[in-house]
Formats: C-alpha cells, structure tokens, sequence
C-alpha cells in the first residue's frame, strides 16, 4: 500500500528569508521523515542555494510515500 504524500509551499525563497514547506498524506496517527531530519509535518527553512527537500510520510496503517520539492 501507499500514501498520498504532498509537500506545498513555495518554491523560491530570497537570500536571508525563510519559508515553511507543509507535508500532508500521514492522516491521523501517521509520522513524517524530512531529508534534513525533521520528523514535524511543517519544516521552517532557509536555504542559500537551490535544495531539494524530501519528505517521507507514513500513515497509521503502516504505508507510506515520499514526496520532494526543490527550493
């Protein structure tokens, strides 16, 4: 089985700015993984050159998805 993992926010951010990039698809009872270590559905970020940040989520049945977006 999968989740329906998805990343918003947006995709450009100006040097010495932050942005929060928001996972969904973990529903109720469900965890999430960040790339950079986070394990919150919300990761607050400040990137000085274009990154990709991936999110792995799982749900409450134990399937799971990944979603990325570059920044």
């Amino acid at each position: 089985c999968s989740a329906s993992a998805s990343i918003t926010g947006p995709n450009s951010v100006c040097l010495g700015s932050s942005i929060t990039l928001t996972a969904s698809g973990a529903g109720t009872g469900g965890s999430y993984a960040w790339s950079n270590g986070a394990t919150t559905s919300s990761i607050t970020i400040s990137p000085t050159t274009t990154t990709s940040y991936t999110v792995t989520v799982s749900n409450s049945s134990g399937c799971t998805g990944t979603a990325s977006k570059s920044v």
